[in-house]
């Protein structure tokens, strides 16, 4: 049974909003966990000592660098990640970006949200 594209927009309204809290969760741990490693990293050279400068630059931008680009892709691709946890029943009967009803449509371009069909 494919739902009709009402339910599909409430199911992926949620997920948006579950998706977007987990990712700036996720952004915020990082964030903190890089700050916190940064301190560390400053600390000793505020105290007069460099000779774990460099072993704590490395530690920093192995351990957080990767993370932080993780949290920045999964930002710039939630709505595709959004689209794959929700997916349309029937691609040639509703639209893959809103959910509507494409029955009958004589234009390629969805009158709902605009997106263009033959792509």
């Amino acid at each position: 049974m494919i739902p009709d594209p009402a339910t599909i927009a409430r199911r992926r309204h949620l997920v948006t909003i579950i998706v977007r809290s987990l990712i700036a969760l996720f952004g915020a741990w990082v964030l903190w966990g890089a700050a916190v490693g940064l301190g560390q990293i400053l600390q000793p050279m505020y105290m007069g000592g460099t000779e774990y400068l460099v072993a704590g630059l490395w530690n920093f931008l192995t351990g957080y660098v990767p993370s932080l680009l993780l949290a920045l892709v999964m930002f710039f691709f939630e709505k595709r990640l959004v689209r794959w946890i929700v997916p349309v029943g029937d691609s040639g009967q509703l639209c893959s970006n809103c959910g509507y009803s494409l029955k009958d449509l004589k234009s390629p371009i969805c009158p709902e949200c605009g997106t263009n069909l033959r792509s």
